[in-house]
């Protein structure tokens, strides 16, 4: 589906009381008292369990003290509100090594 369309905040609450999209916080861990940027998208119904996954993954490998560092980076196109994909870069500082999978949306 093809969400170029929905470019302002009031056309994408419309689409998540109609149950075909879902806001998201794009924090996708609890990094213990390290600062991580906050920012929330719009995804597609049923998109937040694969995200879920995706974090999930990403918060177990910083426990593990496999990664200590973070980026989360919307990619949006034709000015909608969403993403067409969501990069993630997990790496540590002092290792060798990252995990940088990406969720395409649409």
């Amino acid at each position: 589906m093809d969400f170029s369309s929905v470019q302002s905040p009031e056309a994408a609450e419309r689409l998540c009381q109609q149950g075909a999209l879902e806001k998201l916080l794009l924090t996708p861990l609890s990094c213990g008292n390290r600062p991580v940027a906050v920012s929330a998208a719009y995804l597609p119904a049923g998109m937040i369990e694969s995200w879920q996954h995706l974090a999930g993954a990403v918060e177990r490998f910083f426990h593990r003290d496999l990664v200590n560092r973070i980026e989360v980076r919307p990619e949006y196109r034709d000015g909608s509100l969403v993403p067409k994909a969501i990069h993630v870069r997990a790496w540590h500082s002092e290792k060798t090594g990252r995990f940088e999978p990406t969720l395409e949306v649409w």
